[in-house]
């Protein structure tokens, strides 16, 4: 992770406050999304749109990255959204909004499922961080639409957790699901919010190449690691799977995918 996205993520929940506690669990993970994107082309001077945006700690890092515009589309955190893990009270959202406000965040309640309410052409970069997995069968109807709403040569970067993780593949060998929490899965209904469909390293590239992007950058790498982890037996399994991914592009727990918009 580098320095500048390290210290653009910390400046992001320093502005949040209170507000962004509920999320510091995301920081490292946060802070290697935006790492990506600089080694991709980074912010200066970009319009940004951020999809499944939540609190908006990517679009406050964006800005202080030098993006020119920072905007968001996230259903679930308003009030008004069915009840679920991401949803904030009235007087979350009503300080959150005078965050936003103030620091020239917009951030929009649309359904993904729906079109972007947004003009062709109007965003540098597209990120979608940690999101496609909880999607319903409309990646192909996404992908199309944030290809519509990039400016020629556009960048559109997403991350996802990766099916085929050295952990995962070995929690499968030994007879155990590399999915997410069954019982979460069985009780939650159809209003599940958990991952739907996790994806490999070469679906991430055909999900770009199928939409009309090509593939820049397409790799895995670990993303979540606690110290505390070494004081607790029960985690010493992902510190030895954490580390040893490192070794193998292909066994990181999270994808971090990049295409530019083609030019057809």
């Amino acid at each position: 992770m580098s320095e500048t996205a390290t210290r653009a993520v910390a400046e992001a929940y320093e502005t949040l406050g209170a507000l962004g506690e509920r999320e510091q669990s995301e920081q490292y993970r946060l802070g290697l999304t935006v790492g990506f994107v600089e080694s991709v082309g980074g912010y200066q001077w970009k319009r940004v749109l951020d999809l499944g945006s939540s609190l908006g700690l990517h679009l406050l890092a964006a800005k202080h990255l030098g993006a020119t515009k920072f905007v968001g589309v996230d259903k679930y955190i308003f009030p008004e959204a069915f009840e679920n893990d991401f949803i904030l009270s009235r007087l979350e959202m009503d300080e959150l909004k005078s965050v936003w406000s103030h620091e020239g965040v917009e951030v929009y309640p649309n359904d993904l499922a729906e079109l972007l309410p947004f003009e062709s052409g109007s965003f540098d970069i597209v990120v979608c961080d940690a999101v496609i997995e909880h999607l319903h069968g409309i990646h192909k109807h996404l992908f199309a639409e944030v290809n519509r709403v990039l400016a020629p040569g556009g960048m559109f970067v997403f991350t996802t957790p990766n099916l085929a993780s050295l952990l995962k593949r070995a929690r499968f060998l030994v007879g155990r699901s590399p999915l997410w929490d069954f019982k979460d899965y069985v009780d939650s209904g159809n209003r599940f919010t958990g991952h739907v469909r996790e994806f490999t390293i070469g679906e991430c590239r055909q999900l770009l190449d199928w939409t009309g992007f090509d593939p820049v950058k397409v790799y895995a790498r670990p993303s979540y690691f606690r110290w505390g982890w070494l004081r607790s037996p029960k985690k010493a399994h992902m510190v030895l799977f954490q580390g040893i991914s490192h070794v193998w592009p292909t066994w990181g727990d999270l994808v971090f995918a990049a295409g530019r918009k083609k030019n057809l």
